[in-house]
This record gives C-alpha cells, structure tokens and sequence, in this order.
C-alpha cells in the first residue's frame, strides 16, 4: 500500500488491490481555514494518477483533535465533498458514535448525504472496497 501523500495533516494511502484510498488525520490540530484549504488541495494534487471514478474514498478521522470551530468544521466539510464527489464510493471512519452524530448533523446541514458514516473499521473499509 504506497503513500501517495504525507502531509502535518493528512496521509494519504492507496489501497489498489482493493479499489480505495485512506486519507488519515492526525492529530495536530488544524490552526486556520488557510490550513484545510491547502492540506485538501494537496490531497486532491496527490490523486491525480489515481482513478478515482473506480475507487472509493475513506476519510479515517479517528485520531482528528476536537474543534469548537463551526467555520473550521465547514470549510473542512465543504473541501472533503469536493475532494470525494468524483470517487465511486465515501465514507468517514470516527472514533466515537457521538463523533458519527456530529458528522451526522453536519452532512444534513450542508445537504450532503453522500458520504456515509461509521465508528467501526471494518464495516467502513467494506463501504468503500469493490462489491
């Protein structure tokens, strides 16, 4: 499995025999919106030589910091659906099911019901792999 891209952020994971790729959080927490904008950026420049018309995308938020900011969490929201919108399936992968709920609350607020949400690994990784 090749990183595709290592950032302060965001690691990217490309799973190619089983049609996904993982973009990892870490847990240094975002500092501004110029840092989301220019980490997604990055991950959407890594994905260019990837099909991802044919592959699924899985966001593994596990280790992510908690934020109280709302327009952190949607500057964040809006860039991962622009970054996951080509990709054949989505999910996000969160430690917590209160983690899922907030998740949850966002999608339905920004409209977005496309990227599916789970708290256990190997049901998101089933999500986002060939059928």
């Amino acid at each position: 499995m090749p990183t595709l891209y290592r950032g302060t952020h965001l690691v990217i994971q490309h799973h190619h025999a089983s049609g996904y790729v993982r973009v990892v959080r870490s847990e240094t927490p975002f500092e501004s919106i110029t840092e989301v904008l220019a980490a997604l950026d990055a991950c959407g420049a890594a994905l260019t030589d990837v099909d991802v018309a044919h592959h699924g995308i899985l966001f593994d938020w596990r280790r992510s910091p908690i934020s109280t900011d709302p327009n952190l969490h949607k500057a964040l929201a809006e860039r991962m659906d622009a970054l996951a919108e080509a990709f054949d399936r989505r999910a996000i992968l969160l430690a917590t099911p209160v983690g899922m709920m907030q998740a949850a609350r966002v999608g339905r607020a920004m409209g977005n019901q496309k990227m599916l949400v789970f708290n256990d690994e190997d049901d998101a990784v089933k999500c986002v792999t060939y059928p």
